[in-house]
Parts: structure tokens; C-alpha cells; sequence
């Protein structure tokens, strides 16, 4: 989470466990389009596993991050209403991702072949993206 956390430029309190569910890791806000939530799931009796990311209309910048390929137990990636830029990395294939939101960003190029390989993929938006 810090590699990704500093190439989205988001300042996250890693001395605070992100399945914590502290406010440094879980936003609350009236607002549908503004979120930011840290899922965490298959855990055992040591440790959890991120299972979801959601930083929707964060302001964010920069390229979509290939290190949440890292989070092996990944299912969910909504960046949406942001202003992402750059290509779809190829490697977020390898994850068994439910939600796939990046509408309303700057994603360009073509869609990765290897996402059509996600058996476990049920939702998937791009739109507004240029």
C-alpha cells in the first residue's frame, strides 16, 4: 500500500493498520461520488488481506498503479472521478477482481486483453475516460 499510496500521491497514516477501519483508512461522506475505504477480508488468526480499494473523487493524479497487482487477494478497484491518466496495467489480471470503476478519469490505450481472463469479474466501467 505505500507504492501505491505514493504513486497516487495519497497520504495515508501507515502507523495505523489499514484494516483497521480507522478514519485514516475509511472516509465517510454524504456525498455518493467522494469515497475512501480500505476492505479487509481472508483473514486468519495472524493477518487480513485487502481485499477492496475505493478512492472515488480523491483528486488524484498520475498513472493507474501497477502494484495493486501485489494485493493478491484484490477485489475490488474503484478510482473513480478522479484524474488518473495512462493505460490499464496488464498485470491487474492476475487478480481476482469483482469491481473494475475507472470512469470519470484519463485512462487511455486499449484494454488489456489478459482482463477478459478475470473468470470472477462482474462489474466493469470505464466511461467518461478519454
Amino acid at each position: 500500500m505505500k507504492k501505491i499510496g505514493l504513486k497516487l500521491g495519497k497520504k495515508w497514516d501507515f502507523t495505523v493498520d489499514p484494516c483497521s477501519g480507522t478514519p485514516a483508512w475509511v472516509g465517510t461522506t454524504s456525498d455518493k461520488d467522494v469515497a475512501v475505504n480500505i476492505t479487509c477480508g481472508a483473514c486468519n488468526t495472524t493477518y487480513c488481506h485487502i481485499i477492496g480499494v475505493v478512492l472515488k473523487g480523491q483528486d488524484l493524479n498520475g498513472s493507474l498503479p501497477a502494484e495493486f497487482s501485489i494485493l493478491i487477494f484484490l477485489e475490488v478497484i474503484d478510482l473513480s472521478r478522479n484524474y488518473l491518466n495512462g493505460t490499464i496495467p496488464a498485470a491487474w489480471a492476475s487478480l481476482p477482481l469483482t469491481t473494475l470503476a475507472l470512469f470519470g478519469n484519463r485512462i487511455t490505450g486499449r484494454i488489456p486483453n489478459e482482463l477478459g481472463n478475470i473468470i470472477t469479474l462482474q462489474y466493469i466501467t470505464f466511461g467518461k475516460s478519454t
